[in-house]
C-alpha cells in the first residue's frame, strides 16, 4: 500500500470515529461501510460497521460484517 493511500485511511477512519462518538449513526455506518470497500480487511472498521448495524436493527447487515 502506498503511504498516500495509508494517509487518506487513516484520514477516513478518523472521520468515522468522530462520527461514532458523536452518535451520527447513520452517517457513521456509510462512513464505515466506505472503509471497508477501500480496506475488506479492516477488523476494526467490519466490527465498528456491524456494531452500527445491529444498533439500527439492521440484523442480517451486522451479522454479514461479523462474518466478514
Amino acid at each position: 500500500m502506498t503511504e498516500s493511500k495509508e494517509i487518506l485511511l487513516r484520514s477516513k477512519r478518523r472521520k468515522a470515529e468522530e462520527l461514532l462518538q458523536a452518535q451520527r449513526l447513520p452517517e457513521a455506518r456509510l462512513a464505515f461501510e466506505q472503509l471497508c470497500q477501500k480496506s475488506p480487511n479492516d477488523f476494526d472498521a467490519l466490527l465498528n460497521l456491524g456494531a452500527i448495524e445491529g444498533i439500527l436493527g439492521n440484523l442480517e447487515a451486522a451479522g454479514s460484517a461479523f462474518k466478514r
